[in-house]
């Protein structure tokens, strides 16, 4: 089936086709290729891919009832859940925040303590048992400069 009518615009874009199997071709200098199907067809198809969509969903509901997969997310659930773990994220960012600034001071308050601490050992005051809250290793003695040194590397030092 051709078609061709007598202006010339129309007469440079000439267009053959034809139908065969319910499909729709083009011919044209570049050979044939299919540009459609038919009525017919297209509803045969549509009833297909409804049958094949219908089972879809019923077996995806038996898996879900045998409980094999989880119920797929609504765009609505899933914004929800998104936002519920932004928000718990939120708090536990707040939370460290709160930490820092709580360490941060601890260490400022530390330092003095430290201070203190000194000058308490400096006193002629013995102290407790324990020898003050500095940890105190088994073996080397420190500088002062968190540098752990032996004895002998002392003795080599001063001598």
């Amino acid at each position: 089936m051709s078609q061709s009518t007598g202006t010339d615009a129309e007469a440079r874009s000439f267009f053959s086709g034809y139908m065969q199997g319910g499909k729709i071709y083009s011919q044209t200098y570049e050979g044939v290729r299919c540009i459609g199907v038919t009525a017919a067809t297209y509803n045969a198809l549509s009833e297909e891919h409804n049958s094949l969509v219908a089972s879809y969903n019923e077996y995806q509901q038996m898996l879900i009832d045998l409980g094999k997969i989880k119920v797929p997310m609504t765009q609505d659930q899933l914004i929800e859940k998104q936002t519920e773990l932004l928000n718990k994220h939120s708090e536990q960012i707040g939370q460290l925040q709160s930490a820092i600034a709580d360490l941060i001071t601890y260490m400022q308050n530390g330092a003095q303590h430290h201070e203190s601490v000194d000058s308490i050992q400096d006193s002629s005051e013995p102290l407790s048992e324990g020898g003050g809250d500095r940890p105190r290793g088994k073996r080397g003695v420190s500088n002062g400069a968190g540098n752990r040194q032996r004895p002998e590397q002392l003795a080599g030092k001063n001598g």
